[in-house]
């Protein structure tokens, strides 16, 4: 019954996180001015503080706008055991259980023969894997930062032949080439580049955590 309730609440945070976030329950892009209540808001499970960090690990304060307290869902989805990351190319929360990660995505097949554009992107993402680490999401933003469309920007990253879990090793060995991090500040990194959260224990796992 314990942990029946437990799912409950999960979910009952997770939608109100999520929609608070957006604002309606209908698709909302834009910026809008807000008045930011802040009271020195905290957090506990089952009577335990819950610390509530950004990616970085720096304190982050809940805070209320018109009543309604948003907190911060890495901190609150962490203390249920979920998994957090960011797919840049969707503007999506992904919230997984341990064990269940998204698989990588599939090569993007089109109906056709491929446009100028999607051939272009696609040459310009194995050029930018040939000297730098990429994950999946952070190579569609690189390619979209050069100009190419969403769907030419996919087509490249899905298709360019990459090894994920090999990228986010090889992005892992670079910051630690320059830098020193301990596991979990490592796995944060790399998570904060877009790769999963198994991707990222993989690249940590490769350079000896």
């Amino acid at each position: 019954m314990k942990h029946q309730f437990k799912g409950f609440i999960t979910g009952v945070l997770v939608t109100l996180i999520l929609i608070g976030s957006i604002g309606t329950a209908m698709a909302t892009v834009g910026t809008k001015a807000a008045n930011l209540e802040y009271s020195n808001i905290k957090v506990t499970l089952d009577g335990t503080p819950v610390k509530l960090v950004d990616v970085n690990g720096n304190p982050v304060e809940p805070f209320i706008i018109s009543g309604t307290t948003y907190l911060p869902v890495r901190a609150v989805a962490g203390a249920f055991g979920l998994n957090v990351d960011w797919d840049g190319a969707t503007q999506t929360v992904l919230l997984t259980h341990p064990g269940s990660d998204k698989p990588d995505p599939t090569p993007v097949v089109p109906s056709g023969t491929p446009t100028v554009g999607q051939q272009n992107a696609l040459a310009k993402a194995k050029s930018y894997l040939s000297h730098s680490a990429f994950s999946y999401s952070g190579l569609i933003d690189q390619l979209k930062y050069e100009g190419f469309s969403e769907d030419e920007a996919t087509y490249g990253a899905a298709n360019c032949g990459a090894d994920w879990n090999a990228q986010a090793a090889k992005k892992a060995q670079s910051y630690m080439s320059h830098s020193s991090f301990s596991r979990q500040r490592l796995i944060d990194q790399l998570l904060y580049e877009g790769f999963t959260q198994a991707q990222a224990e993989y690249g940590a796992s490769a350079v000896g955590y």
